[in-house]
């Protein structure tokens, strides 16, 4: 336990290097096992999904979750089947998505307008950070209710914020996104939902992005229903996975693509938070050249992650906006 710190993600990937990509480790009282690898992540979401399909019963979950009745941290069994058989039938379907393009618009038009009316003050400076938290508070309040309001926020913005970082940080890549946009948006006044699909370039340097920033570092725990075998291991009923996404998308032999998880546990919610983080992106790139402020580089730039399930940027993103 002493050698895990406050960022765990990294503190595991680091015990990974020396002890090989799957550790059973004793935390406390809990038999965990870490999984820092595609091969592996593999086994447990795709090929064992089933055998790995619940969730541990965690104390934060039963108090603040009504006994973990939530769909995220319910075991595995009937009440969960039904649950997000509700969920993603009645309020995550793609047909349900496409019917809040509006709402998604609309909020998008009124960040830029916020932006624009903030660019003449604080010497153009802008944090952006809390402008993207107001934008994705905004939408998926105006979409969704209950659990799911907390889950879609956090995620959305981690991974905004995080594209707007990378993006400052590698200005020819920025240019390249400016272009694709601009070029497929040319003459309108913002960027439109049906555009989206062109827009290939910005599309890879999100997946990039995820890659290197995924908003769930470590993606929610899992609980074996028996024993298993992975890979000549043999895995106990009742342990608890951890599977290090941050550190999977640092595998430099065979990267797969599993931010939102894999298998029945995967987060319904993917294309609702694409949806949004698309849409605002291409918007704040089309309408805006953005520089940092004065005195500030991006070798300077604090690249630390919070100390939070989901992690965006520890230090807040302040950029000046120059409207086009």
């Amino acid at each position: 336990m002493h050698q895990i710190s406050l960022i765990p993600h990294r503190s595991l990937f680091e015990l990974s290097k020396k002890h090989g990509p799957l550790m059973l480790l004793q935390l406390s009282s809990i038999l965990t096992l870490v999984v820092s690898s595609p091969s592996t992540a593999r086994e447990i979401m795709r090929t064992h999904d089933l055998i790995f399909a619940s969730r541990p019963s965690l104390k934060a979950a039963r108090i603040l979750l009504y006994n973990n009745n939530d769909m995220a941290f319910a075991p595995y069994g009937e009440y969960w089947r039904q649950t997000r058989k509700i969920c993603v039938t009645n309020l995550l379907s793609l047909k349900m998505i496409q019917s809040f393009s509006l709402v998604r618009m609309e909020e998008v038009s009124l960040m830029i307008k916020r932006i624009a009316r903030m660019d003449s003050a604080n010497n153009g400076v802008v944090c952006v950070s809390e402008i993207l938290n107001t934008l994705t508070c905004d939408v998926l309040c105006k979409s969704i209710l209950g659990d799911m309001i907390v889950a879609g926020t956090d995620t959305s913005l981690a991974l905004l914020d995080w594209c707007m970082v990378e993006l400052i940080r590698n200005p020819t890549v920025m240019e390249k996104v400016q272009s694709e946009v601009r070029g497929i948006a040319y003459g309108e006044e913002k960027v439109r939902e049906e555009y989206l699909g062109k827009l290939s370039y910005m599309k890879a340097v999100i997946k990039e992005v995820l890659r290197l920033h995924p908003p769930v570092p470590l993606i929610l725990p899992r609980e074996s229903l028996q024993d298993c075998q992975i890979q000549e291991y043999n895995i106990p009923k009742k342990t608890r996975v951890l599977i290090n996404a941050w550190a999977i998308g640092r595998d430099g032999h065979d990267f797969h693509y599993i931010p939102f998880g894999a298998g029945r546990r995967i987060c319904p919610g993917i294309q609702f938070a694409i949806a949004i983080v698309e849409l605002a992106l291409a918007n704040l790139v089309y309408r805006f050249n953005w520089k940092l402020p004065s005195g500030i580089s991006s070798d300077g730039m604090d690249m630390e992650d919070s100390a939070r399930i989901t992690t965006p940027r520890k230090e807040k993103l302040y950029l000046v906006p120059l409207a086009i």
